[in-house]
């Protein structure tokens, strides 16, 4: 059942302050899977992987103007990331550059245990999509647990597809009883990723997807923890719906999209302070797939360092907010709100980098 936003949720903010920057890197277009709802030209094999020197000096560029940012997640992106055969010297320099790094994986998961074994000791956390109709959890099980064994920090996103529905559902009530991954969810999938259109969903199924709650999402969480050795898994900002008063809203954001609560049309989003995107022609702008934030610049065509870097808010002019990456920014409905969070940004980028960095 659809519902509409209450009145007093007008900001979407991180509720644990661990200022975390997202930074998006597609690495080119090739993959092993051929979902209908992803558009070709990202799976297609056109785009070939990125010029490892040329990246780095990008990423160089993003570590100097979100040093302000207490840490700085770089999220790999494909096609699927993991056939580059680049990418454990990537992730190593990343870290080697950046005291402040995470390094995070986006995957459909459907390595083999031996390549994650291999891989591990470069990753801080691995998010998995679960394409339901292309996949068989327990074999990619297996390649899970490796993981947790190892350390990494293991989320699932079992893709809501209407087409293969039942399974889907299926497939995150196995993941609650056997699955080793920290956290569980339900995710809509839109028409085309991208396309910030939902799929047609019975009022049934988003019934469904809304009352996949906290129990549920996090049903694995002790047993992880009870198999997994080595690091400390870093604090991350979680966004949620919240009011001048400090409440804050128990909907996760795939919650929040399948009840539309993601319209903010004319709310003032910090995209270009908490999201940088690289994509794969070489292009980097601000958000995730949102086409409000600013275009910086082609790393293929110009240095990183000339570019006009800004933290400024847009006012969105979109409908929908349906990518969780993009509805994962500051958001205000009123002006005075964003400009208030925007003095704490001046506030913070006027102290010394190494307070920053390690504070």
């Amino acid at each position: 059942m659809q519902m509409s936003r209450p009145d007093k949720w007008d900001r979407y903010v991180s509720v644990t302050n661990s200022h975390s920057m997202m930074v998006y890197i597609g690495l080119g277009t090739t993959c092993n899977l051929d979902c209908l709802y992803c558009p070709k030209f990202v799976h297609d094999g056109k785009m070939p992987w990125h010029d490892v020197d040329k990246l780095m000096a990008v990423l160089e560029q993003v570590r100097h103007h979100y040093q302000w940012k207490r840490t700085r997640v770089y999220t790999m992106l494909g096609g699927e990331p993991t056939l580059m055969a680049a990418l454990p010297d990537l992730c190593q320099r990343i870290k080697a550059m950046d005291d402040g790094a995470r390094i995070q994986l986006a995957t459909n998961g459907t390595r083999t245990p031996r390549y994650w074994e291999r891989i591990s000791p470069y990753l801080d956390q691995v998010i998995v999509s679960l394409h339901v109709s292309q996949i068989d959890i327990a074999q990619l099980n297996q390649g899970f647990k490796v993981l947790v064994e190892n350390g990494v920090h293991v989320t699932t996103n079992v893709l809501m597809d209407q087409a293969h529905f039942a399974k889907a559902v299926h497939t995150a009530q196995w993941l609650t009883q056997q699955g080793w991954t920290y956290y569980i969810t339900m995710k809509p999938v839109e028409t085309m990723l991208g396309s910030n259109q939902l799929q047609d969903y019975t009022a049934e199924q988003r019934e469904i997807i809304q009352s996949w709650g906290e129990d549920q999402q996090y049903s694995r969480m002790e047993a992880c923890k009870e198999i997994a050795v080595g690091r400390k898994i870093l604090d991350e900002d979680l966004y949620r719906f919240c009011s001048a008063e400090g409440e804050i809203s128990d909907l996760n954001n795939f919650q929040g999209v399948s009840r539309d609560w993601d319209r903010l049309k004319d709310w003032h989003c910090f995209l270009n302070a908490d999201k940088i995107t690289i994509r794969n022609e070489g292009i980097v702008g601000t958000g995730d797939t949102c086409d409000q934030g600013a275009v910086l610049g082609n790393f293929y065509e110009s240095d990183p360092a000339t570019w006009a870097w800004t933290m400024a808010p847009v006012q969105c002019k979109r409908d929908r907010c349906v990518c969780g990456g993009d509805l994962d920014s500051h958001k205000f409905k009123h002006r005075s709100d964003a400009d208030a969070y925007a003095k704490v940004i001046a506030d913070r980028l006027s102290q010394p980098e190494t307070v920053l960095s390690r504070s």
